[in-house]
């Protein structure tokens, strides 16, 4: 087994985004995923993770998120999705955010206060691995999603610009390639 650690990237690679309705954003020192007093107006948030260093076809037996949320209020449901593309471009505005397509997995994340750790995401990032163009040195994706039909709920999570990144942790059993010399396989 090995491990790889990255975090979430610079000011354009995580925001918030309310949609269908409402505004986007980038982050500005946090981000919130809840819903305001409408329960129509969800806020989500998206995590872009650039020149993602995993190659195509290894398994991921484990990946978990840490974030460091500085903000509560009420309970929602969450889920923590993928971006189900190869490589997955920045966010530009809240009709961008809603065109992607996600991922079929999905893990439940409902945010809290405090350094949170969500449950497995090994089958989000398995999933996005598994596509026949995803490349090492591609960027992956993740949005957590507001599910709930609570209102006036969220949690805030510190961004990359305000020093205290989302970092995305992965297990994985490496890629084995024959090697050969001399014309015998040795490993």
């Amino acid at each position: 087994m090995a491990t790889y650690q990255i975090s979430s990237a610079a000011l354009e690679d995580d925001g918030t985004c309310s949609y269908p309705y409402g505004t986007y954003w980038w982050n500005d020192g946090y981000n919130s995923a809840g819903s305001q007093t409408n329960a129509n107006y969800k806020y989500h948030v998206f995590l872009r993770f650039p020149n993602f260093e995993l190659p195509q076809g290894l398994v991921c037996t484990d990946a978990r998120l840490t974030t460091y949320n500085n903000g509560k209020q009420g309970s929602f449901l969450g889920r923590i999705y993928g971006f189900d593309e190869d490589d997955s471009a920045q966010v530009v505005d809240k009709s961008d955010y809603g065109s992607r397509a996600l991922t079929s997995a999905y893990v439940a994340f409902n945010g809290g206060s405090g350094t949170l750790t969500t449950n497995s995401l090994a089958t989000v990032i398995n999933e996005i691995l598994a596509r026949p163009d995803f490349v090492e040195g591609n960027a992956l994706q993740l949005t957590h999603k507001c599910v709930s039909t609570a209102v006036s709920t969220y949690s805030r999570y510190d961004s990359y610009d305000d020093g205290t990144a989302p970092i995305l942790v992965i297990t994985y059993t490496p890629v084995v390639t024959n090697v050969y010399s001399w014309g015998m396989l040795i490993g």
